[in-house]
């Protein structure tokens, strides 16, 4: 495996969203889940997958009770395949 260096955590800013986008199959999900394996700083994480439509529902809707429910508790949010949620854009802004 070719070994990727990506710190994430400095990236990582309050508030902020950080958007990990490249080509298919080189290695962004491995590189997230790397980082949630290691998590250093004991960080709640909550990882999500798009391709699930439950997920699809709740990040599509904009309802701010509904995220809630799947946020609330958590440092940090990851969505992987948020290309897949309608409207994902507007419901981080709204978290």
């Amino acid at each position: 495996m070719i070994e990727r260096i990506l710190d994430i955590q400095k990236a990582l800013k309050s508030g902020k969203t950080l958007l990990l986008y490249g080509p298919r199959q080189v290695g962004k999900t491995t590189l997230i889940d790397k980082y949630i394996e290691d998590n250093q700083n004991n960080l709640k994480i909550v990882k999500y997958n798009g391709d699930n439509l439950s997920v699809q529902h709740a990040f599509s809707v904009n309802d701010i009770s509904t995220l809630s429910k799947y946020v609330d508790g958590y440092d940090v949010l990851v969505i992987d395949e948020a290309q897949q949620i309608d409207n994902i854009g507007m419901s981080l802004k709204k978290l």
